[in-house]
């Protein structure tokens, strides 16, 4: 049988960056934070959402593109 399994998860990345204030500090990090393994330390989170049972036959019915660092729903397919 398959399932549809939904997780959740949080990436927490500590960056130092060179900065003139604190508020660029805080852009100059957004800019260079990634999802990539990039050898710097990294803290998970994750937990299981959602299991249901799905038909072989079944495919993707659609896609949502989230901000990771906001929560907000960017794109809907």
């Amino acid at each position: 049988m398959n399932y549809k399994v939904t997780i959740e998860a949080t990436l927490r990345k500590e960056l130092t960056v060179d900065a003139s204030s604190e508020q660029n500090a805080i852009d100059l990090a957004n800019e260079e934070f990634t999802l990539l393994n990039d050898h710097t330390s990294e803290k998970y989170d994750q937990q299981t959402i959602s299991v249901v049972p799905v038909r072989a036959s079944s495919s993707i019915t659609s896609v949502t593109t989230t901000d990771f660092a906001t929560g907000e729903i960017l794109e809907e397919k």
